[in-house]
């Protein structure tokens, strides 16, 4: 889409002098677009489009930029007409087959999304982002293999890029592929060793494959490279709380209180690996956290721990939520309650293999939950 916007500005510098209204819809239209004001953008290029003066090459830039602001707007059925128009005016336009396909994806119409990617790289076979839109496409889709392909066709482009082989490894996870995902990050940390998300992406891999000793290790590289990060230490404690090591995973979960006191999900992690442990919550953890605090998810989890909500408070809460987060936060709610349940040794109202079927795959409490399923019932 660059070039268009660089067209554009061309566009509004050196048509000034027109007086005529399609040319100042036009310009004003822009202007509004480069805002991403996409209301005004709407009905400047409608005005702009209306007026006879307008020229025809103009016309598929208001076309695209109108289009592109309905899809701003999530207009998904009009952003998709304008962007037609603008491929029958000018069929090879490939910002307008990817645009295109990024509202057809948006309607979950992902065989149509494909084919309008796949125009675009025939149009223009080493334009990198139209392969990373197709790679997204097919992950959303499952379709790895042929994520992983487009993956390896980059790579060929770049041999030397080590972002190149973080993609493609983390596409060989999704797929199940731990060993090809950890031999493209160590590739990708040859060509460079300094770059934490390539130790942070190669310890979930060994995670995943179930090698934690190698996991934290590059956690540990991770939290080398990004010592004033909450994150890191909490990946390494979840992992040392996969592996049973929940004296260490006590330790991680510390450190990344001491840096984000009020880390919510920290404070979960640390209460339930204290249940393990046997050590009590500081009485000052109560005082960290507001009334508001507790509202907003996982407030309500923490409120649980802290002796001001219910169970049946939390499982509310979660299945109020919206579509798109209900499934992770009914995932979450019930791992945390049956921890919660053992630690008061209270019956406990799900099993954890059943927690993680409920879970989505790339979940952090679904390692978790089937990690406490395959340990010795306590007597």
């Amino acid at each position: 889409m660059k070039p268009v916007l660089a067209a554009s500005l061309l566009v509004l510098l050196f048509s000034g002098a027109a007086e005529a209204d399609g040319y100042q819809d036009f310009n004003l239209g822009l202007v509004s677009r480069n805002r991403q004001d996409w209301d005004a953008t709407v009905k400047l290029m409608t005005l702009a489009l209306s007026e006879p003066d307008l020229p025809p090459h103009l016309k598929v830039v208001a076309y695209f930029d109108r289009g592109t602001s309905y899809l701003g707007e999530k207009q998904f059925d009009a952003a998709i007409a304008d962007f037609t128009t603008v491929i029958q005016l000018k069929p090879d336009y490939i910002e307008a087959y990817s645009a295109r396909a990024s509202a057809f994806a948006a309607k979950t119409q992902f065989a149509k999304a494909i084919d309008d990617i796949t125009k675009a790289i025939s149009l223009r076979p080493v334009y990198r982002p139209t392969y990373y839109q197709r790679i997204a496409i097919y992950t959303a889709t499952k379709n790895m293999e042929a994520a992983i392909a487009d993956c390896t066709t980059l790579i060929k482009m770049s041999p030397n890029e080590a972002m190149l082989y973080r993609l493609r490894g983390t596409t060989y996870r999704r797929n199940g592929n731990y060993d090809l995902a950890i031999a493209d990050e160590g590739t990708a940390l040859a060509i460079n060793d300094q770059v934490a998300v390539d130790f942070r992406e190669r310890g979930f891999d060994y995670a995943a494959k179930g090698d934690f000793s190698n996991a934290v290790d590059d956690f540990n590289s991770e939290i080398r490279l990004s010592v004033d990060l909450t994150l890191p230490y909490m990946r390494k404690g979840a992992v040392q709380w996969d592996w049973g090591k929940f004296a260490d995973a006590e330790s991680s979960f510390e450190h990344a209180l001491k840096i984000q006191p009020q880390q919510k999900y920290g404070f979960l992690w640390l209460a339930i690996t204290r249940g393990k442990t046997s050590t009590a919550i500081d009485s000052d953890m109560s005082q960290r956290f507001s009334a508001s605090d507790l509202t907003k998810w996982p407030g309500p989890l923490v409120a649980l721990f802290l002796g001001k909500a219910t169970a049946g408070d939390v499982d509310s809460a979660a299945k109020r939520a919206d579509a798109a987060s209900q499934i992770g936060e009914i995932c979450e709610a019930q791992f945390f309650i049956a921890e919660w349940q053992q630690i008061h040794q209270l019956a406990a109202t799900r099993k954890f293999q059943e927690i993680a079927q409920t879970c989505a795959d790339d979940a952090v409490i679904r390692p978790a939950a089937i990690a406490e399923s395959n340990r010795p019932v306590a007597p």
